[in-house]
């Protein structure tokens, strides 16, 4: 029941987020504008419901993300 009603609580914020800048990091994202960006677009995706809040989720998204971006 707990872990429902954590799942239904809408992610508004960065701190709300499943994942934060140490899990973007330990997936060899670089500190700085880099990890910052992503961070934001991540929660922009979540906000507009193109991901769930979930941390497999986001960090799959994340490596993705990146990888367009440094190409």
């Amino acid at each position: 029941a707990l872990t429902a009603l954590i799942a239904e609580r809408p992610c508004v914020t960065l701190k709300d987020m499943a994942v934060n800048g140490r899990d973007l990091m330990a997936e060899g994202i670089a500190s700085g504008k880099a990890l910052g960006e992503t961070l934001n677009w991540l929660l922009g995706e979540v906000l507009n419901e193109r991901l769930t809040n979930e941390r497999d989720v986001l960090l799959r998204a994340a490596r993705a993300h990146r990888a367009e971006a440094d190409a």
